[in-house]
């Protein structure tokens, strides 16, 4: 399974995720032992998608800005009135 990112570098905080949920995007992180965190931004539609077939502890391929990453899906944050996500979080194999 290929979920596609790109790297956010700016706009952090709260109230840039709230601008990023507003354009039909959010905020997620890809996190490992032995490297820095990596700050990205993922489609809130090609997300949900997704979603469908993905559980928590999953093996995806992350599609940052071109380059492939093996990643865990770990945690996410899911608005459930609103039925949209706030946030993701991968782990690195």
């Amino acid at each position: 399974m290929e979920i596609k990112a790109t790297v956010r570098t700016e706009d952090f905080g709260t109230a840039g995720s709230r601008r990023l949920i507003k354009k039909g995007f959010f905020p997620g992180v890809v996190y490992g032992k032995d490297m820095k965190n990596i700050y990205i931004v993922l489609n809130q539609k090609d997300f949900s998608i997704t979603m469908r077939d993905l559980l928590l502890k999953d093996e995806v391929t992350l599609v940052i800005d071109g380059k492939p990453m093996q990643v865990i899906f770990q945690a996410y944050q899911e608005n459930l009135f609103k039925g949209i996500f706030n946030s993701a979080d991968f782990k690195e194999i």
